[in-house]
């Protein structure tokens, strides 16, 4: 399992907003099944988005959501994550993830 930690006053920075969460990966290499990448943003004070499955091929490509971030309720010493695994175990499940991003989508989307 991978994860990427932010500063904690980046969930301040997300309070209520709108967030687009996208990943750039592959699977590693031929499966005699689906590989599919699981990702989940949590906020670790107000929500998570749940995870998130995309069925991925063997070349890279973008796969992106959407997430409305709760107001914060309460300001704590936790920081936003956002964790990115392959959603099965074993070595024919493998990713590679080349970027991830988060950012803010002003408006719907």
């Amino acid at each position: 399992m991978n994860y990427a930690a932010w500063r904690k006053e980046y969930a301040h920075v997300f309070d209520g907003q709108r967030l687009r969460i996208s990943v750039q990966a592959r699977a590693a290499g031929p499966s005699p099944a689906p590989v599919e990448l699981a990702v989940l943003y949590a906020s670790r004070q107000a929500g998570n988005t749940g995870w998130q499955l995309f069925a991925l091929s063997e070349q890279y490509q973008t796969y992106s959501f959407s997430f409305q971030m709760p107001a914060l309720t309460r300001v704590d010493e936790e920081s936003p994550f956002l964790i990115l695994r392959p959603a099965s175990t074993g070595p024919e499940n493998a990713v590679i993830v080349r970027e991830a991003a988060i950012s803010l989508v002003p408006g719907d989307d």
